[in-house]
């Protein structure tokens, strides 16, 4: 039987547990006969994958904020080009972590640039492609800082207060659109956090097969 395409992103502070919940839910659908195609960024693409070590690097710290919006736009857009819309097409639950949410949380309300602006940027880099569901585990970044196993790329590396408004950002983009967006408590026990975050896409996928 097919199915229809789904979008899934994952966002949250560093640290707050995406990537183990992405691994799981990857594994999970694959065993149930689904397309998946689970990939990152900045990132997911080799020429994504360059601009991640430019982004990451720590010997970058004099990059400007403006400069960090426009290199994650753009790997963000060829992430789209290379590898998102095609997989949706195809009808791949495609699975994300991050994407231009983490944009409006780190480079504009936390960064000090204008949202709209970076709104409209990421808008047009992603051909107006935006996730059936957003996953926000949310944690306090203390905790999930905490987590971090190894130093700090260039982003972990900024103050607490930076990170303390970054959450702040993604508890208001997720307020603004309560339809799209999921919000998990991270701190609580995995199995716990993982049960929440399968309810909601097992929602999300009998909701499109619906559809199809």
């Amino acid at each position: 039987m097919s199915r229809r395409g789904a979008f899934i992103v994952f966002e949250g502070c560093d640290g707050s547990g995406k990537t183990t919940n992405i691994t799981r839910l990857v594994a999970e659908l694959g065993a149930r006969g689904y397309g998946v195609t689970p990939t990152r960024e900045p990132g997911g693409t080799a020429i994504g994958e360059k601009i991640r070590s430019v982004l990451l690097d720590r010997k970058n710290l004099r990059m400007s904020m403006r400069c960090e919006a426009l290199l994650y736009a753009a790997s963000r857009a060829q992430l789209v080009e290379e590898t998102i819309a095609p997989a949706i097409e195809r009808g791949d639950v495609v699975i994300c972590e991050r994407y231009y949410y983490s944009s409006l949380a780190y480079q504009a309300w936390a960064g000090g640039l204008d949202p709209e602006f970076v709104r409209r940027l990421n808008e047009w880099a992603t051909k107006d492609i935006s996730p059936d569901l957003v996953i926000l585990l949310d944690v306090d970044p203390k905790q999930s800082l905490g987590r971090k196993e190894g130093g700090f790329d260039r982003i972990e590396g900024r103050t607490l207060d930076y990170h303390k408004t970054v959450r702040d950002a993604y508890l208001g983009l997720a307020a603004a659109e309560p339809r799209r967006y999921r919000i998990i408590e991270g701190a609580e026990p995995i199995d716990i956090v993982w049960s929440h975050v399968w309810r909601y896409v097992q929602e999300l996928l009998v909701g499109a097969r619906g559809q199809g």
